[in-house]
């Protein structure tokens, strides 16, 4: 299944986090292990895959087309997981043909797991989920806004979101990104 979507979403900081976290309910935690070949060819192409491990697993790969991040997702198995990280090769699918594409024959690594604690609020028109996550020893802290209508409406919403809870903007990467950084510095 592919979906499409624009992401609005700012760091915060943990003063920021802890203030605004009484809003916010049904915590979850949700534990990501991402792959790339060993030559990083998903990153080189602003593609990333990852396994999303919460009562279900979702293989999700999302390819990064102009302002717009196109996603495929299929639910796989625990064994299906562990199969993945011991072979590097994908299952079958809808994921599976669209990474082929970028790396051909090459295998896959599980690279870096990051665990993140999300809780979520219903807000205008979409839903407001609040992040805490960790990984290489980091934790950090985003607001993240995914409206269900228009971009343009939904990028008005989020500021207005964020000047009503005192937040100060902040850039803020997809996490994927963020762990890439951190890989980084380790090496």
């Amino acid at each position: 299944m592919a979906t499409t979507n624009r992401d609005l979403r700012t760091l915060l900081t943990l003063e920021e986090y802890e203030r605004i976290l009484p809003n916010f309910s049904n915590p979850d935690l949700q534990t990501n292990h991402y792959f790339d070949t060993a030559r990083f060819s998903l990153k080189a192409e602003d593609c990333s895959l990852r396994v999303r491990e919460r009562e279900t697993l979702e293989l999700v790969f999302k390819i990064k087309k102009s302002y717009e991040t196109i996603t495929f997702s299929d639910i796989i198995t625990k064994e299906q997981l562990e199969k993945m990280i011991e072979s590097g090769d994908l299952p079958k699918g809808d994921v599976r043909p669209e990474v082929k594409k970028i790396i051909k024959d090459q295998k896959l690594v599980n690279f870096m797991s990051l665990s993140t604690i999300r809780l979520f609020m219903q807000c205008k028109n979409g839903i407001v989920y609040l992040d805490k996550s960790t990984y290489c020893g980091i934790t950090d802290y985003e607001l993240y806004y995914n409206p269900t209508t228009n971009y343009y409406q939904g990028r008005k919403e989020f500021v207005e979101l964020i000047k009503d809870f005192g937040i100060l903007y902040k850039k803020c990467e997809k996490k994927i990104v963020r762990t890439y950084e951190a890989l980084k510095r380790f090496n």
